[in-house]
């Protein structure tokens, strides 16, 4: 009996061990897994970082690459006499050693397409006049772009020549301003605004240059004005405005508008042609010749009807000069004024290189225009030089007018 009981403690103690051992080799097995699903997540991690991290210098070299290409590119098209070239350029290929060659090979390990384009007139939110230069770099079948926009000089004859007659803003043969798409003002840019639509041309992205004379020289005196159509303005909208960065006006600007004399029975009481406006948008603006403009009150205080011909002055949104620059060239007297102006404050400037002059009942203060300079403030704008206000309010005289602004010799590119 004895004997079956030690049996059976020794049966159970030996079951009691194995049972021990089969947890612990569970525990070690688990243990195990864990370690090995780690181990391959912290390699699998690993590898993707690395390859990440190739792909992210491959499409870095291959960014700049692209820039390569298009600095190039530049660099060959301003120096280019004559016409600029348009179009794509042939591609540049490079090899295993990281040198350049025209020359197509199985060793290569990267390209670069370079294309050059006259920005088309439909494109939106672009301005007219500009150029593009579009690089593709491919390297090690990573491929990036890069893309260089110009703002630069255009003339009027360049842009009579390269684009539709919507967008032709004088006729050189003429001298009449034509009249662009018919713009509403909304509450924000209206402002003390004399309008609520305007005649807008698309904006010219850079330097102007209107020269309806172009086969004179610099020293040539222009004679042949610029003036507005007298006859066919479209929906009655003689609110004409035309933006770039910089213009420079180098013909005469002739902004008498005159028009058929209304009567009610024997009385003149206006005309049906009264009032037209060219709204210049720019943040510089040159008037090299003379400038006229009109202002007739018909029957004084007994009518509203006038005869207009005014000239219009507004600053771009996002142009303009910062108060530190203009205080460098203003009187004495207006310093205190600019500082106490917001830092937020912009500023435009023109240039009246020659006469100012009104009809014979205009404000006396338009001819003390003449041969100035001046500054005049975004929170001012628009600026009205034509009709009964004193456009000398809201004008800040420079204290020299040299150097005068010329336009720029060459475009100017920026990166995208």
């Amino acid at each position: 009996m004895i004997k079956l009981f030690k049996k059976r403690v020794i049966d159970m103690f030996k079951r009691r061990a194995r049972n021990r051992q089969g947890s612990a080799l569970v525990l070690v097995l688990m243990i195990f897994s864990i370690v090995s699903i780690l181990s391959i997540s912290i390699l699998t991690v690993a590898s993707f970082s690395v390859k990440s991290a190739n792909i992210y210098k491959k499409r870095n070299q291959a960014y700049y690459l692209a820039r390569a290409g298009a600095e190039a590119a530049k660099t060959a098209w301003l120096n280019a006499e004559g016409t600029k070239p348009e179009g794509e350029v042939d591609t540049i290929y490079v090899d295993e050693n990281y040198e350049f060659t025209l020359v197509k090979d199985k060793k290569n390990i990267g390209s670069i397409d370079v294309t050059i384009e006259r920005i088309k007139e439909d494109e939106e939110n672009v301005g007219l006049g500009s150029w593009r230069i579009k690089s593709i770099a491919k390297l090690e079948g990573v491929t990036a772009e890069a893309v260089l926009t110009s703002t630069g000089v255009t003339s009027i004859d360049e842009l009579n020549e390269q684009y539709s007659d919507g967008n032709r803003i004088v006729d050189i043969e003429n001298g009449e301003i034509l009249t662009g798409s018919e713009y509403r003002l909304n509450s924000e840019e209206k402002g003390s605004f004399p309008y609520n639509r305007i005649s807008r041309h698309k904006e010219i992205r850079g330097t102007l240059v209107v020269d309806i004379e172009p086969e004179k020289n610099e020293t040539e005196q222009r004679t042949k004005p610029i003036k507005f159509e007298q006859d066919s303005f479209v929906n009655d909208l003689r609110h004409i405005a035309i933006t770039a960065q910089n213009i420079f006006l180098y013909s005469p600007l002739q902004l008498h508008l005159t028009g058929e004399v209304e009567y009610f029975l024997f009385f003149p009481i206006g005309y049906k042609q009264r009032q037209g406006a060219l709204i210049i948008s720019a943040e510089t603006v040159v008037f090299k010749e003379s400038i006229n403009v009109k202002y007739n009150n018909i029957l004084g205080w007994l009518t509203p009807y006038r005869d207009y011909g005014m000239l219009i002055l507004n600053l771009p949104d996002g142009l303009g000069f910062t108060k530190y620059e203009v205080l460098e060239n203003v009187s004495e007297d207006n310093v205190n004024k600019i500082r106490n102006d917001s830092e937020d404050e912009r500023y435009g400037r023109v240039y009246f290189m020659n006469s100012v002059n009104g009809a014979n009942d205009s404000n006396p203060a338009i001819e003390s225009l003449s041969g100035k300079a001046f500054y005049f403030r975004k929170s001012d704008t628009p600026i009205v030089i034509g009709d009964d206000r004193n456009p000398l309010e809201k004008l800040i005289p420079m204290k020299d007018i040299n150097p005068v602004p010329e336009p720029e010799t060459s475009p100017v590119f920026f990166w995208n």
